[in-house]
């Protein structure tokens, strides 16, 4: 009987010892193993300025596969890009402009539309502060509007080389209702463009404006038609609108103090109707402007150097 114990012991402690050396075996690494390890976590301890341009990429991509608004933000907020009351982070990240830094941060979630026709782009950001001071147009004119103008052909070839190459291959074309045609009386003369970079509208960073009914009294008709054409140029930002911006106040987040001091900054959104005399001048056209006290409502000559304020999607 003893020897049979000691026999049972002795097999037992081999067969131990044998799952003690085993090696586990390797696992296969698949496709969606490699995915996983290149996404980016919704880590609690990371800020805006923490993720790369290629991490914020994939993220502004499962927001836009998000099913609704409501999804889309429920993302947003797991990697901590909106906060706990669903406002956006105020957190910025720096990008480098050539040998200058710039600060950037959110203007939107879920907002614009991408060019592509891969519905909402997930996110979309603003430059806080001018990324150079230049003209709308060389010229007095507004013909062509936004599409045409001096200032949209630099932003999307000359401008696109001042930025760092991760942010530049991480940018979305979306699409911009602006005026495409310099003069015009009607919402329906406004037209789309593809671009990745931009002006902001006066519809998008003051909402609804009442200029032509409040301040010029339907100067050019009774239906008000520069509030119409404004209006029709997108929607307005959450930036903008979580910071009280409007069209007949000042507002500190407008108010650009540059290391020259305050400097007025461009909308695309071109002022649509003629005016001449002004200043004794003739010029039949002007473009819309932010003034250097961060007040929404001017307009100046196309040539005149102002600020460019810049949205894009990634």
């Amino acid at each position: 009987m003893w020897k049979r114990l000691v026999v049972l012991l002795c097999a037992v402690s081999l067969a131990l010892m044998g799952c003690a050396n085993a090696q586990p075996e390797p696992k296969e690494e698949t496709a969606s193993t490699q995915k996983e390890a290149t996404e980016p976590k919704g880590d609690e301890t990371k800020k805006l300025n923490d993720y790369s341009w290629s991490e914020l990429g994939r993220i502004s991509a499962e927001i836009s596969d998000a099913g609704n608004e409501d999804e889309a933000r429920a993302i947003a907020q797991k990697y901590h890009l909106v906060n706990d009351d669903g406002t956006l982070t105020q957190d910025r990240k720096q990008i480098m402009l050539k040998e200058n830094r710039l600060d950037v941060r959110l203007a939107g979630i879920f907002h614009d539309e991408r060019s592509d026709g891969g519905g909402k782009a997930g996110l979309t950001f603003m430059t806080v502060g001018a990324i150079d001071k230049r003209s709308y147009n060389a010229d007095e004119s507004i013909e062509g509007g936004w599409e045409k103008c001096d200032l949209r052909a630099w932003l999307q070839k000359d401008a696109l080389e001042m930025f760092e190459p991760d942010l530049v291959k991480a940018l979305v074309a979306v699409e911009k209702r602006t005026n495409n045609t310099g003069i015009i009386t009607s919402a329906d003369d406004i037209t789309t463009t593809s671009d990745k970079l931009w002006p902001f509208s006066v519809r998008e960073i003051c909402g609804d404006v009442s200029w032509d009914a409040e301040e010029y009294r339907g100067r050019w008709g009774s239906s008000f038609e520069i509030d119409q054409v404004l209006n029709a140029e997108g929607e307005q930002y959450e930036v903008f609108s979580e910071a009280g911006v409007n069209d007949h106040e000042a507002n500190a987040i407008l108010s650009l103090e540059e290391s020259t001091g305050a400097i007025p900054w461009w909308y695309r959104s071109v002022f649509p109707f003629e005016w001449t005399g002004y200043n004794d001048s003739d010029a039949t056209g002007y473009v819309c402007k932010v003034t250097k006290e961060g007040f929404p409502e001017w307009h100046d000559f196309p040539q005149v150097s102002a600020g460019v304020v810049i949205g894009f999607c990634v």
